[in-house]
């Protein structure tokens, strides 16, 4: 019996470690998206297509972001862009996988926090290695699908984590797609996977770091 909690609570350390991974790429994704908006307003002319000066699309999308991550209770509500009922909800829907990778983010990092330490007292970082590894194929893969053909892995995506079709926003009702096009998404998922793979790559280096220290 013991064995087996033993082996649970290993199994329980890495699901955590790698969800606080993951978690951790999207959230800095996120925050990483209020300069890459900006670089794309100057480089994509954004400003002229929704017809606003600089600062104002800004506050737009802080207003977004806001809605999006904020712990809260917080209306939506864009000041310069309408919004239809099934963009509001399409809102709302990622809405809450964001503060669900908040939440995630938090607990699984506590805990990751903790097994890291562990791991490290007992030189055991060259645990990280062989996992990481291999988990580091997945943004590979993942960015090679991305590079054949971003429209269908957008959709795919979409398809994966909204069951409805309230994604597929209607330019006339909800004109905030006309200032967030799918080159804005690309880079953000780019940053993402880049993010991800960071954190397992630093993973590796500490184990082989600690690995070859105590040799």
């Amino acid at each position: 019996m013991g064995r087996l909690m033993n082996k649970l609570g290993r199994t329980l350390n890495w699901c955590a470690l790698f969800l606080a991974i993951l978690a951790a790429a999207i959230f800095l994704t996120i925050l990483i998206s209020d300069p890459l908006f900006w670089l794309n307003s100057k480089l994509q002319h954004l400003t002229v297509i929704a017809d606003l000066k600089l600062h104002v699309l800004m506050h737009n999308y802080h207003q977004l972001l806001h809605y999006l991550t904020a712990p809260w209770p917080v209306k939506f509500s864009l000041a310069n862009f309408v919004s239809s009922y099934a963009g509001m909800h399409h809102f709302a829907d990622v809405r809450h996988l964001f503060l669900l990778t908040e939440i995630v983010l938090v607990v699984t990092g506590i805990a990751s926090f903790f097994f890291l330490r562990k791991l490290k007292r007992s030189h055991e970082l060259w645990r990280l290695i062989r996992p990481f590894e291999w988990a580091t194929l997945v943004p590979v893969i993942l960015a090679f699908l991305l590079a054949m053909n971003f429209d269908a892995f957008f959709v795919t995506f979409h398809e994966i984590l909204f069951r409805n079709s309230d994604w597929l926003f209607n330019p006339n009702t909800d004109p905030i797609i006309n200032v967030l096009p799918e080159s804005f998404f690309m880079q953000c998922f780019i940053i993402g996977f880049v993010l991800f793979e960071g954190f397992l790559v630093w993973g590796i280096v500490a184990g082989r770091k600690q690995l070859k220290a105590d040799k």
